[in-house]
């Protein structure tokens, strides 16, 4: 694939010194945004939900299977949504 090879390239051109900041800045913004995410599902689920969706969140990135935290996101929030009053099904 062009691209990763164009990566490649660039990354083997980076001296050592830029290639560490760069792993720290970009672990620095992943985790800000982990920390979001955490923050987000906090103020939006009730607690058992939210420290169940934030176990799933934690777990799928140390697999790598993100496939997971998004299956239990889905089913909680269809689950909310079947008992929601105000939420309409077509008929």
């Amino acid at each position: 694939m062009k691209i990763k090879s164009i990566l490649s390239e660039i990354d083997n051109i980076l001296p050592e010194k830029d290639k560490e900041l760069i792993v720290e800045n970009r672990a620095s913004h992943v985790i800000t945004s982990a920390n979001n995410i955490m923050t987000l599902l906090e103020r939006n689920y009730d607690d058992e939900t939210a420290e169940r969706l934030q176990k799933k969140f934690l777990n799928a990135i140390r697999t790598g299977k993100i496939e997971k935290f998004s299956n239990a996101l889905r089913r909680i929030n269809d689950a909310d949504q079947r008992t929601d009053p105000e939420y309409e099904t077509e008929t």
